[in-house]
């Protein structure tokens, strides 16, 4: 019989469905004969990319697919031994550690590989944090990392899950991504404000009419790339998708959504009341296939994503330089009008000065990077 979580034999039975759907894949493959899609013959890539469309991937096989689709298993090929080499050189010279200590203790809550003291998982997390932070100072360590690192971990092995991270933070998201301006971000949340006035034009005309703003929650959840915002399973799901199609899955994903929540989204004109509305449908959404159907009826693909992206990229960029020059200026001048205060510490003093109060997707800079060029194993 179905486990007590299943709603229904539909649901059970759907898990069988996929299992087979997989195991006459992998018969076919390994047999040499063709993929038949209704009767007619297609690629394996073709197949492949309909059976996680319409199944996701198996659990037991997301360890390999992952790592095929997206190009992790050829960078481990090529680096063989790089991350023991990494873990080994540095060892007591990491000075986001404590950081990292921090947000490990917060991972996943409740999760019994994560969860408590001494679990399993946590060593392997922070091996992984730790050797990314150490081969990219460039990148910023982000709070948004541990999320994603364990969510990994449920799926494959620490040095798998080390490559499929580091793929996704340097071949599929821009490498300004988790900049200190989070630059990558702030382009994606305005190519998703475009896309809003493309795809859903009643809805984008009803947010801009009562001054409604997305930006709160698309922040966290782009950062987070979604593993916090749906019931784990959906977000796998959604995993299956990014790392065998690419970053178009993110925008994809996001519209989708809205779309789904359109007719409802249009009776609110609050915009706490619309994030709530969001975000609640999202928690409780075991079910993705209405999101996964809007999903695909959005026609955009990397080009269009790509061109957006240059689009706005410039303007950011300005933007962020001049709050570059203004951050340079001297307390005063930055803030001519400000009460005099004694010290320019005393003025910014403020509750995010206590680091366990920040919100989880601020990042943090790293301060104290070895090269990569002292490993002798490899540079990728």
């Amino acid at each position: 019989p179905p486990p007590p979580s299943y709603s229904s034999w539909e649901e059970h039975d759907k898990n069988h469905i996929a299992a087979a759907a997989w195991g006459e894949h992998h018969a076919a493959v390994s047999k040499g004969k063709p993929i038949k899609v209704d009767g007619t013959p297609c690629n394996i890539k073709g197949k492949l990319r309909e059976l996680i469309r319409k199944h996701g991937v198996t659990r037991g096989l997301r360890k390999y697919i992952w790592m095929e689709t997206c190009g992790a298993a050829k960078k481990k090929a090529e680096n063989e031994g790089y991350y023991s080499c990494v873990v080994g050189n540095m060892k007591g010279d990491a000075a986001w550690e404590a950081d990292i200590d921090k947000d490990i203790g917060r991972t996943f809550a409740g999760h019994p590989y994560f969860g408590f003291e001494g679990s399993p998982g946590r060593e392997k997390l922070k091996r992984i944090l730790l050797a990314v932070s150490y081969r990219n100072p460039l990148v910023n360590y982000c709070q948004a990392f541990n999320n994603i690192a364990a969510g990994l971990l449920t799926n494959v092995g620490e040095e798998d899950g080390f490559w499929l991270l580091i793929t996704l933070l340097e071949s599929i998201l821009p490498n300004d991504y988790y900049d200190s301006h989070l630059t990558g971000v702030t382009v994606d949340i305005r190519v998703i404000d475009d896309l809003i006035k493309q795809y859903c034009k009643a809805l984008a005309h009803h947010f801009k009419t009562h001054t409604v703003d997305i930006t709160p929650i698309a922040a966290g959840w782009l950062l987070n790339i979604y593993i916090t915002v749906f019931p784990i399973d959906t977000s796998f799901r959604i995993w299956d998708l990014l790392f065998s199609e690419g970053p178009k899955t993110i925008f994809r994903v996001f519209i989708g959504l809205l779309r789904t929540l359109e007719q409802s989204l249009l009776k609110i004109t609050s915009t706490s009341a619309i994030l709530e509305t969001i975000t609640n449908y999202c928690k409780t959404l075991y079910d993705p296939r209405e999101l996964l159907k809007e999903m695909y009826h959005c026609s955009f693909g990397r080009t269009k994503i790509s061109h957006l992206r240059a689009k706005h990229r410039s303007d950011v960029t300005k933007e962020i330089d001049m709050l570059r020059i203004v951050e340079d200026l001297p307390f005063e001048e930055r803030y001519p009008e400000s009460p005099s205060f004694s010290s320019p510490t005393q003025a910014t003093a403020s509750p995010v000065a206590d680091d366990s109060d920040k919100d989880s997707w601020v990042p943090r800079r790293n301060s104290n990077p070895r090269r990569d060029s002292e490993l002798e194993n490899g540079s990728d």
